[in-house]
């Protein structure tokens, strides 16, 4: 069989089963994934996803770094989101189980956008002192735009599988070759994301409906793997 059509049989194994069967195996991301599938999901990721987020935000600093580029907390969000959604529709999950909302320039990734603040409390989620990178004041945008030139720590692959991380590499690609203004159109041509900007009346966000993102459009196949990722790490 060709790879891909080898993946959708696995994929397809993978859902029936967990379809099928009570799993009860610990899930690392923690229990709020199926609340990603509803139609107005809190935009709140499940607690067990916070480590991989950092992980996650720490890797693609690391990889951006390696190529000689100095992320903004813009690049970094919008390569989140870029990884989930390709992820998710490749192999049937994302790679950060965050929640994602529409804002004006897009979707944004809500804990990693957090985590990117400079008032995040670090020690109250992780019992950290401080943030495992440093952060500046970017000269590319006004003055609430930060860039992250400097890791304290590499990120753990032992949370981040190799799917993940060529994800993750091929949407810091696309962000740094696109721009800003070039990812922001690409993403607000996303139906998930329109179909919430629509909706968000006088708000400056408003969560996205994750089954929107699924480029099959097959809601049964939505909440299979929403069990399924609820039930299996």
């Amino acid at each position: 069989m060709e790879a891909p059509v080898l993946v959708k049989f696995a994929k397809s194994a993978y859902i029936g089963l967990c379809a099928n069967l009570v799993c009860p195996i610990y899930n690392v991301f923690g229990t709020g994934i199926l609340e990603m599938f509803l139609p107005h999901p809190t935009p709140q990721p499940p607690k067990g996803s916070y480590k991989k987020i950092r992980e996650t935000l720490l890797f693609v600093m690391s990889a951006a770094h390696a190529r000689g580029y100095v992320p903004t907390q813009y690049d970094l969000v919008k390569a989140l989101f870029i990884a989930d959604f390709h992820h998710m529709n490749r192999y049937g999950r994302p790679v950060t189980f965050d929640s994602h909302v529409a804002m004006e320039h897009g979707p944004v990734p809500t804990a990693a956008y957090n985590m990117l603040k400079p008032q995040f409390n670090w020690a109250l989620i992780f019992g950290d002192n401080r943030a495992p990178f440093n952060m500046r004041a970017s000269k590319r945008g006004p003055a609430d735009v930060y860039e992250y030139f400097e890791t304290f720590s590499k990120p753990d692959l032992n949370l981040l599988s190799k799917s993940d991380q060529e994800e993750l590499e091929s949407a810091l690609s696309y962000v740094i070759e696109k721009g800003f203004f070039g990812v922001r159109d690409w993403t607000h041509d996303l139906e998930a994301y329109k179909s919430a900007w629509a909706e968000r009346g006088d708000k400056r966000s408003t969560p996205m409906d994750t089954r929107l993102l699924l480029e099959s459009g097959d809601k049964k196949e939505a909440e299979a793997i929403a069990f399924a990722s609820h039930h299996l790490a």
